[in-house]
C-alpha cells in the first residue's frame, strides 16, 4: 500500500465546473488519463511532471488511432504518493474552438466524439477581409477532433439491424484479429473495429451516436 502525501484536502478535491467521467480508454503522451470533463482533465504518472502551475501547453488525447489536440493551462501539479512515487496534474481547456470540450467529454463518456467542430477549408480561408484573403495568424490555440464513422468501420449502413451489425463485426474480426493477421496495421484496425462495435451494439450509445451524426448533417 502506498504512502499518500499530506497535501491539503482542498487541493485533493478541487471542484470542476462540469461533470467528470472516469476512463481507462484514453491515452496521453505525458501521462495516464484519469478523468475528463468539458472543461478539463486529470493525468497521473509515476514520474514527476515537468510542468508548473499556470503554464500553457498543447496536449493531445488519443482514442484508438484518432486524437483531440487542444491548448490547455496547468491548474495544479502534486505528488499524491511517496512510495511508490505517483504524481497528478490537472488541466483546464483554454480558448478552444467550439465543441472541443464537448468532444472530450463524449470520448470519456461514450468512447466516441462528434466531428462537427473540425475546421473546414472555408474556416481556414475566411477572415474579416473577405473570403479570398489569406487568413491572418491567430493567437487562438488550435484544437480539433478527428474521428471516423463507426458504420463505415464495420462496413454497414446506418439502417443495419443489430443482427447485421453483429455479423459484420464477426466477419471483420476473422479478417483482422492479430492472432490471424500478421499485417503491421492489424492491431490498430482491430481496435477500431472493437470500438465501433462496442458503441453500435448498445442501443443507448448507438442512439447518442446517431443523434450526433444527424446534427453534423444538419450543420
Amino acid at each position: 500500500m502506498g504512502i499518500r502525501s499530506k497535501a491539503p484536502s482542498k487541493r485533493l478535491h478541487m471542484p470542476r465546473n462540469a461533470e467528470r467521467f472516469h476512463t481507462n480508454t484514453l491515452t496521453c503522451p505525458i501521462g495516464t488519463v484519469r478523468d475528463v470533463s468539458e472543461t478539463g482533465f486529470r493525468l497521473s504518472s509515476r514520474k514527476k511532471f515537468a510542468l508548473k502551475k499556470g503554464e500553457t501547453h498543447s496536449i493531445k488525447i488519443r482514442s484508438g488511432s484518432k486524437q483531440i489536440s487542444m491548448a490547455v493551462r496547468v491548474q495544479w501539479v502534486r505528488r499524491v504518493c511517496w512510495f511508490p512515487a505517483a504524481y497528478e496534474a490537472g488541466f483546464q481547456i483554454i480558448d478552444p474552438r467550439p465543441g472541443v470540450g464537448q468532444a472530450l467529454r463524449q470520448l470519456g463518456q461514450f468512447g466516441f466524439a462528434s466531428t462537427d467542430q473540425q475546421p473546414t477549408g472555408a474556416d481556414r480561408s475566411h477572415n474579416k477581409s473577405g473570403p479570398h484573403k489569406k487568413a491572418e495568424p491567430s493567437d487562438r490555440p488550435s484544437a480539433f477532433v478527428e474521428m471516423e464513422n463507426l458504420y463505415d468501420i464495420l462496413k454497414v449502413d446506418r439502417s443495419a439491424t443489430a443482427s447485421e451489425i453483429k455479423s459484420a463485426y464477426r466477419r471483420l474480426v476473422k479478417l483482422y484479429h492479430p492472432d490471424h493477421n500478421s499485417d503491421e496495421n492489424a492491431v490498430e484496425v482491430f481496435e477500431l473495429i472493437s470500438k465501433a462495435y462496442s458503441v453500435l451494439r448498445d442501443p443507448t450509445r448507438r442512439a447518442w451516436y446517431d443523434k450526433m451524426l444527424d446534427n453534423e448533417l444538419a450543420a
